[in-house]
């Protein structure tokens, strides 16, 4: 029975192990991205995974390096391995909206950006993107209710205002863009 216990524990110090290498090679990746070394970053986000597969991070972090490396279809398929593993992850959605965006491809870029709002709403970026992309689409008065919040969550931000400012102008408010432009310039 004291030897159960030993195997038992021996067995729970290498899974923390692991996780704790996973969590070491992640942190390296993430030096070697900042780095420019985005080849290296990619074979150590291999490695991170290979210790822990089921770690959404770990699969956006690798997908945001296949996107420095212009590998955009090993980014998407990383993106939604990511949304799969950890379907509460916003990042992935932004991320994968950002591509699509990328390729004209605007309806899935919305469908991204609504669900990464839905899942972070108190994240003024997202917010941003959402509206962004609902002015592209001419839907104004949709945009312009995320692109306020957006300024709102961040007034220290003026680009989101002025994005603002450039909706109401788009929809012929001429004076609240105005006021808008003001705000931002203030």
């Amino acid at each position: 029975q004291e030897m159960q216990r030993e195997a038992e524990r021996a067995r729970e110090e290498a899974a923390d192990l692991k996780a704790e290498t996973a969590w070491l090679r992640l942190r390296l990746a993430d030096s070697y991205m900042r780095s420019g070394k985005v080849a290296r970053a990619i074979a150590e986000y291999k490695r991170a995974i290979k210790l822990d597969k089921q770690n959404g991070v770990f699969h956006t972090r690798l997908a945001d390096a296949y996107v420095g490396h212009e590998d955009i279809p090993a980014a998407i398929e990383a993106y939604k391995k990511a949304i799969t593993i950890d379907p509460l992850l916003a990042d992935p959605h932004s991320s994968l909206g950002d591509l699509y965006l990328r390729y004209g491809k605007l309806r899935v870029a919305l469908e991204q950006y609504r669900e990464a709002v839905r899942l972070e709403g108190d994240r003024a970026f997202f917010r941003y993107q959402l509206g962004d992309t609902l002015e592209r689409l001419g839907q104004h008065d949709e945009a312009r209710q995320e692109l306020e919040q957006a300024a709102l969550l961040a007034p220290q931000v003026p680009f989101y205002r002025f994005r603002v400012a450039t909706v109401y102008q788009a929809m012929g408010m001429h004076e609240v863009a105005y006021m808008h432009m003001r705000m931002v310039c203030t």
